[in-house]
């Protein structure tokens, strides 16, 4: 993965989304105190709508699709 990465990215790397992932309900979590949770639709990734094209994964974070 290449340093400072967006979660598009990320979810290309791991070989994209399968018919059963849940475009709307992408997540990273990022550790910290609290913890994080920041949630994003794949369409907004897919556009770089908002912030979503913005956001960069740091160390430990983990992107999950539900």
């Amino acid at each position: 993965m290449l340093p400072r990465a967006g979660v598009l990215s990320a979810l290309a790397a791991a070989g994209g989304l399968t018919e059963f992932a849940g475009k709307e309900a992408i997540f990273v979590l990022r550790p910290g105190n609290p913890p994080k949770r920041v949630r994003f639709r794949y369409e907004a990734l897919a556009h770089g709508e908002g912030r979503s094209g913005a956001f960069r994964l740091k160390d430990g974070d983990t992107v999950v699709v539900e």
